[in-house]
């Protein structure tokens, strides 16, 4: 009789959990708890906007050197990237990532600091200095731990995950990358708590519209097309199409600017 799924992997989780290596790991992350914190509020005081996220990213290269991992290195990209290599000798790799870059623009005070109840407060501490502690706590653990995993174990601090990089750093890795054809599947580590995993991704795709007119200063181009009349125009009617509920599918315009002159509108 073949087990099912749900018994083969609770035997699973039950051999890991007697693995004296795998304690050794969380024995790590026990002792260890102050090391990351310390991890975090450094490389938070990096900013890392979008577009800018070279100086953090030089910093997580460097922790990937002193944990010992193998390949260390900035991607084409500006991915940092390190192997835990397998017990095994195949070229598939497990990809575990979190995003280095963070939603606050250029010149945003990123100087950490600590709450009266102990909170570590400061732009992009949750969303993605969580996941960037996460991803080096991990790492340390294993290796502390000398786990060798039955399939390599690609770390990823990738570039590009807030909407104005458009996932530049996944698409990087996926497509054009040298492990492009060898990732198996992917975790990725996303803000703080264990509450919850993800399994299913969403579909997302941007679309940027540019309208060019005559018109657009209130007063010297008076009576002349608009294009951004013409934008709020072609909006309004996109918020009346009645999108699918199954699946669930959703349409905003989240941005509008000039480019350069009054006679040229983008939207996004």
């Amino acid at each position: 009789m073949t087990p099912s799924p749900s018994s083969a992997a609770n035997s699973r989780i039950t051999a890991l959990a007697a693995d004296r290596a795998i304690h050794r790991a969380f024995h790590w992350l026990h002792l260890y708890e102050q090391q990351l914190q310390r991890w975090h509020r450094e490389f938070l005081a990096i900013p890392a906007p979008p577009f800018g996220e070279a100086a953090r990213a030089d910093w997580f290269a460097a922790r990937f050197t002193d944990l010992g991992l193998h390949n260390p290195e900035i991607d084409p990209e500006g991915n940092a990237l390190a192997e835990l290599p397998s017990a095994h000798n195949t070229s598939d790799v497990i990809l575990l990532s979190a995003h280095l870059d963070t939603i606050f623009p250029v010149g945003t005070d990123c100087t950490p600091r600590e709450a009266e109840d102990g909170k570590l407060l400061c732009p992009g501490a949750t969303d993605n200095g969580a996941g960037l502690t996460a991803l080096l706590a991990i790492a340390a653990a294993l290796r502390y731990a000398d786990l060798k995993p039955a399939t390599t174990i690609l770390f990823a601090a990738n570039v590009g995950e807030e909407g104005e990089g458009d996932l530049r750093g996944m698409r990087h890795l996926f497509s054009r990358s040298s492990y492009a054809q060898r990732i198996r599947a992917a975790i990725a580590l996303e803000g703080c708590g264990a509450a919850t995993v993800v399994d299913r991704a969403l579909g997302s795709r941007r679309l940027r519209a540019e309208i060019t007119g005559p018109g657009g200063h209130s007063w010297a181009d008076a009576g002349r097309p608009s294009p951004i009349n013409a934008l709020a125009a072609a909006i309004t009617t996109l918020t009346q199409h009645t999108l699918p509920s199954n699946p669930r599918t959703t349409l905003n315009c989240g941005t509008i600017a000039r480019n350069g002159d009054c006679t040229r509108c983008s939207a996004l």
